[in-house]
């Protein structure tokens, strides 16, 4: 990523040299995480706010994930950073060639982005955590355009000419173009899109390496102790292409005739409604089942989810969500607001 990102900062955007570190591509990362995310790169944060830069952002080292920093080392959540680029696509280069049509992202990331959806009338998504499954909205087959994004930091776009993938430099570039649309700082830009929207608040607890059989054990609890309601996003057809069920549900079934009221408490397992229909239901890995919802009053939420990888295949996810008015005095109080609702 480094040649990439110094040709376009400093010889397009003309960044000073001081202003970009660690440009040098080095085998071992220079010693350095190669996960861009708060816990891991505090010291960044930390440059930020002696600096008293308006803007810093951290660029995995194959350019797929990115860490966006506003003044005094606030971070940018990559929820918001999905939802602040559908709200403000027309002032987006891509966007103004491939208007965007919708929004795709996994069911851990937050439910900004559907508030914009809703707002915007564009089409909205939710997909089985983990970036392969974003494949198929990746491919220029709808002759339109699509912003998709996760928790994990990462984000990208599609269009009919364009075959995206999650792309850390395309997000950096697209922030740039909405920060000198509005002639604003980051901060700035976030506090008006909460004032329009509310803000969501999502926190993330992992608990690693737990013994197989008690893990195994607490997801057959849930899976067998509670009668699952299967939880329908959005259905509807784009232009020729139907968004179907891809576990045979009824595709009449709308949202509003699955969802409680606001009091009520529901256990749910998301049921994967894939936007596009290209995946056989064959072809879906049965731990899709693994991911289960508890929808809450007032857009709240927790999320379990048993996650595998080549690393760790005992770990269990608890993301919690909370939903704040525009009119909230603590829109900028993430800490404060998680206590609250402990």
């Amino acid at each position: 990523t480094g040649p990439v990102v110094l040709d376009i900062l400093r010889n397009k955007l003309k960044v000073p040299e001081k202003n970009i570190l660690n440009k040098d591509s080095l085998e071992d990362f220079g010693s350095l995480p190669a996960d861009p995310n708060p816990a891991s790169r505090e010291d960044f944060l930390e440059f930020i706010n002696e600096n008293k830069s308006d803007i810093g952002i951290v660029i995995g080292p194959d350019g797929s994930r990115c860490l966006i920093v506003g003044e005094n080392g606030f971070v940018v959540s990559p929820s918001d950073t999905l939802a602040v680029i559908a709200d403000q696509c027309k002032c987006i280069p891509f966007f103004q060639e491939n208007p965007l049509k919708g929004i795709v992202c996994s069911i851990c990331t937050s439910q900004a982005s559907d508030k914009v959806a809703k707002y915007s009338s564009l089409l909205s998504f939710e997909a089985v955590p983990g970036w392969a499954y974003f494949a198929p909205a990746m491919l220029p087959a709808l002759n339109h355009s699509i912003v998709f994004g996760e928790e994990c930091t990462a984000v990208g776009a599609s269009s009919c000419s364009y075959c995206g993938d999650k792309d850390a430099v395309w997000t950096l570039l697209a922030w740039l173009s909405i920060l000198a649309h509005a002639k604003k700082s980051v901060n700035e830009v976030l506090m008006e899109h909460w004032k329009k929207f509310g803000r969501n608040v999502l926190g993330r607890m992992d608990f690693e390496n737990l013994p197989l059989a008690s893990l195994e054990s607490f997801m057959s609890f849930f899976k067998e102790t509670y009668t699952i309601r299967l939880k329908k996003i959005k259905t509807g057809d784009f232009e020729n292409v139907a968004y179907r069920d891809q576990l045979h549900l009824d595709p009449s079934l709308r949202i509003e005739e699955t969802h409680k009221g606001n009091e009520d408490l529901a256990f749910d397992i998301d049921n994967y409604v894939f936007p596009f229909g290209l995946v056989r239901k064959s072809l879906m890995r049965n731990d899709i089942f693994q991911t289960y919802q508890i929808q809450m009053a007032k857009g709240a939420r927790v999320i379990i989810r048993r996650s595998e990888s080549v690393c760790n295949s005992t770990t269990l996810r608890f993301y919690i969500e909370v939903c704040m008015d525009p009119e909230d005095d603590r829109l900028l109080a993430d800490r404060k607001v998680m206590r609250v609702h402990h």
